[in-house]
């Protein structure tokens, strides 16, 4: 298994005016959201990541933190390959399976059980392999007879419980988990963090994006610290820990 990322940006594209471009310039620099750049057709962007280079190691437990903006979500979503990245290069070999922004990309009047079996496509999955997932993913949600329902009439602890359960049911060398785990009720919490447990047992990779400490402590040993769309620094847990937070004050 190997991830890494060589020289990586990932630019979006904003029209604002030339006053606003100085107002968020200066409140993403006070808060660690990603910079700003012109293009030469003077088209501005937000630097999410600028030129990032990172290599996972199999078998590494990481833990990335960083404030809201500062990069972690859209660096989750280049590893999975869901971002194609302005420029750089994405290297992967191995399978990759992704939690991240439960809810997101479900279609609101299909049926919980219709859903599932569409995420489970998007991973590749068909045939026996997608009929187990789907099995595994209902009986861990717990939702009986809601699978039947749409998931426009799910809470947003039921879908967390269906998304989880379809995202985990199948064995990847590398999970990319994007603030999960903490979401939903005190059974559910417990039944995620055994399941994430279960996959650390496997050898598999696996990089944590959370502001709690204690969900990295469980899960990392390495952390890296996302600022304004960089690595500011990558080494153990703790030390990146320290750091930050001596940095936040």
């Amino acid at each position: 298994m190997k991830l890494s990322l060589h020289q990586v940006t990932v630019a979006y594209p904003v029209n604002i005016s030339a006053r606003q471009q100085s107002i968020f310039a200066t409140a993403a620099k006070a808060m660690s959201f990603g910079s700003f750049a012109k293009s030469g057709s003077n088209q501005t962007y937000v630097l999410a990541l600028n030129q990032v280079t990172i290599d996972v190691k199999e078998g590494a437990r990481i833990g990335l933190i960083g404030r809201n903006g500062s990069g972690k979500s859209t660096l989750l979503r280049t590893m999975a390959g869901i971002i194609t990245p302005r420029s750089g290069k994405r290297f992967i070999n191995g399978s990759v399976g992704c939690v991240l922004n439960l809810g997101s990309g479900l279609e609101a009047d299909k049926s919980g059980i219709e859903n599932m079996k569409m995420i489970a496509r998007f991973y590749g999955m068909e045939g026996a392999e997608l009929k187990n997932a789907v099995e595994d993913a209902a009986n861990f949600s717990e939702l009986g007879p809601y699978l039947d329902f749409p998931v426009r009439t799910y809470s947003s602890g039921m879908t967390a419980r269906l998304c989880f359960g379809i995202a985990t049911a199948r064995h990847a060398d590398i999970m990319l988990i994007d603030e999960v785990i903490g979401t939903g009720d005190a059974h559910f919490v417990a039944k995620a963090v055994a399941r994430i447990k279960d996959i650390c047992a496997k050898s598999g990779t696996v990089i944590i994006a959370s502001h709690a400490e204690s969900v990295l402590h469980d899960f990392c040993t390495q952390g890296v610290w996302m600022d304004s769309g960089t690595i500011k620094k990558m080494d153990e847990l703790d030390t990146v820990l320290h750091a930050y937070n001596a940095a936040a004050g």
